[in-house]
């Protein structure tokens, strides 16, 4: 349709019919520019009140404002800003501004998820306290001279304490081995370890039951965190793997003999 036609049929649809009213009832009409920033709602409570008494008795401008509830199209905008300059274009939000909304909405939602996110808790502060009955110096990773050498009837014991008094729930401990012809760690059973009343971990067991019945190189970790569902991203995990967040890990490396 063209711009002409389509202004045709504005007027007449914004124009009521000649035997209702044919002209504003004011010696100087209203101005158009105040029906469509009525619909606007963006008048000024006084302007605004004005506009809806001179509505009540004028059914030529009701008419008008009829036909604004339509918006034009945009070959329209630019001749009712020129035939009522005081009238604001029809606003229509590009499609892309409005997706680039969107998106800018999900990434604001995003980044307060992230900083709302509950953060880890810290790795409880424990030490190694004992490894096979002989006193450790070390807390995790082995120093050359550490290494233990166990037999399927030795008595493996390894403890881990606070370094200072807890304060609240105790922390959850378990233990997992890496056995001989093996690649990655296994849970070992929660019965093999004990807990002393001031938090200190124990694990106690024989050889046979931690290693199995196939002689060498095994690793025996411990490790302690505050969530237990911190803990289960170990089982599977190479004997080597770092401490996963909110975790104090304590490794050794063993060789395994059967007699």
């Amino acid at each position: 349709m063209n711009p002409d036609t389509e202004l045709d049929v504005l007027i007449r649809r914004s124009s009521p019919p000649a035997p209702v009213a044919d002209h504003c009832v004011d010696a100087e009409a209203l101005d158009a520019g105040l029906l469509v920033n009525l619909r606007a709602g963006v008048l000024t409570p006084e302007a605004q009140a004005g506009v809806e008494a001179h509505l009540t008795t004028c059914a030529f401008c009701r008419g008008l404002l009829r036909g604004l509830a339509a918006a034009p199209s945009a070959a329209l905008d630019t001749r009712i800003e020129a035939l009522f300059p005081g009238a604001p274009p029809a606003v229509r939000p590009s499609r892309w501004l409005a997706v680039g909304g969107l998106l800018a909405a999900a990434a604001m939602i995003a980044g307060l998820a992230l900083l709302l996110r509950p953060s880890p808790l810290a790795p409880p502060d424990y030490e190694l306290s004992a490894f096979g009955g002989a006193q450790a110096e070390t807390r995790s990773e082995n120093e050359p001279g550490d290494r233990r050498t166990f037999r399927a009837q030795s008595q493996v014991r390894l403890v881990v304490r606070p370094r200072q008094a807890l304060v609240g729930p105790a922390p959850v401990a378990r233990a997992l081995v890496q056995r001989p012809g093996t690649t990655t760690l296994s849970p070992l059973p929660a019965a093999l370890l004990n807990e002393t009343p001031d938090g200190a971990k124990i694990l106690e067991a024989g050889g046979r039951a931690l290693f199995g019945d196939a002689p060498g190189a095994a690793v025996l970790v411990f490790a302690v965190a505050a969530d237990a569902s911190a803990l289960d991203a170990l089982a599977g995990a190479p004997a080597d793997a770092e401490a996963p967040p909110g975790v104090t890990l304590f490794r050794k490396s063993i060789d395994y003999l059967l007699e």
